[in-house]
């Protein structure tokens, strides 16, 4: 459905607009119809599920895998958008994980789930600074697609060369996850801090070490 004609759908409707200059609740069937309209209106990029591929499903992956599942349509009343995990990598598909892993595409090779053009966003949660972990995301930034990684190891060894991979394609590398347990850190920098110049941060600033 158009903006257009979803703005025709109820404010178009005589009687909902005098309910609203009278200061009354419209009536329950003009707000049902009012509902119906929003709940129509779903612009065509939003509509389709932004689809993860779950590289290393331990503790971590794991743990996303159920939340994604519990807190679907929670997800898409705040974002706009579902998401989906379709596919997943990991060492052992027989390994009981809480979650039935037959319902994604299944991957023995990350290098393979991060060109999949079955996902539209890779997930690193592998660990490790190089092997699969880092073959894995380089192979999904090459592609162009984006990147979320928590991998603290991967980054300091390869951060600088991954970003550069990252920009050169056209790609994004989120790594929020990675930095002070997951406190806002990047975010913060990204946007409160967007008109300022930092030129240097110091510390060192994750979970792992409690500092």
């Amino acid at each position: 459905m158009s903006p257009t004609r979803f703005g025709r759908e109820f404010v178009g409707d005589p009687q909902f607009v005098f309910d609203l200059r009278e200061g009354r609740e419209p009536r329950r069937d003009t707000r049902e119809k009012v509902i119906a309209a929003m709940a129509a209106f779903v612009p065509e990029a939003v509509a389709k599920p932004l689809r993860l591929g779950i590289a290393g499903l331990g503790t971590v992956g794991g743990a996303l895998v159920g939340m994604l599942q519990t807190c679907a349509d929670d997800l898409v009343r705040k974002h706009g958008r579902r998401i989906e995990v379709v596919a997943v990598a990991a060492r052992s598909r027989s390994r009981q994980r809480g979650f039935d892993v037959s319902r994604y595409e299944w991957h023995d090779n990350p290098v393979d789930l991060a060109k999949s053009r079955n996902i539209d966003l890779f997930v690193e949660l592998i660990g490790g600074e190089d092997g699969p972990a880092y073959a894995a995301v380089r192979a999904a930034l090459e592609a162009g697609k984006p990147v979320v990684t928590a991998n603290k190891a991967l980054l300091a060894k390869h951060g600088v060369e991954l970003a550069a991979l990252a920009e050169q394609r056209g790609a994004y590398i989120g790594f929020e996850a990675a930095v002070a347990g997951g406190i806002p850190v990047i975010k913060t920098l990204r946007e409160g801090l967007g008109a300022a110049k930092v030129t240097r941060v110091y510390g060192i600033m994750n979970g792992t070490c409690n500092y």
